[in-house]
């Protein structure tokens, strides 16, 4: 998922987070679940299926930003 971080006066940071869905879903509660947003080259976003290191599916997502 792309998104802006508007947090910082004057500034707007690029962010990209990794994230599982269902399909054909809402995108809230229990369909969704979104891993750290990122907003540096070469750091990662780990999103778990489920929320949860136990589910052992995961998705991780490395930007370059530029």
């Amino acid at each position: 998922m792309f998104n802006y971080n508007t947090a910082i006066a004057d500034k707007v940071i690029p962010q990209v987070t990794a994230c599982w869905w269902k399909t054909d879903a809402p995108k809230a509660g229990k369909n969704v679940y979104y891993g750290n947003a990122v907003d540096q080259s070469g750091e990662s976003s780990v999103c778990w299926y489920g929320g949860s290191s136990q589910s052992d599916s995961k998705i991780t997502v490395t930007p370059t930003f530029g």
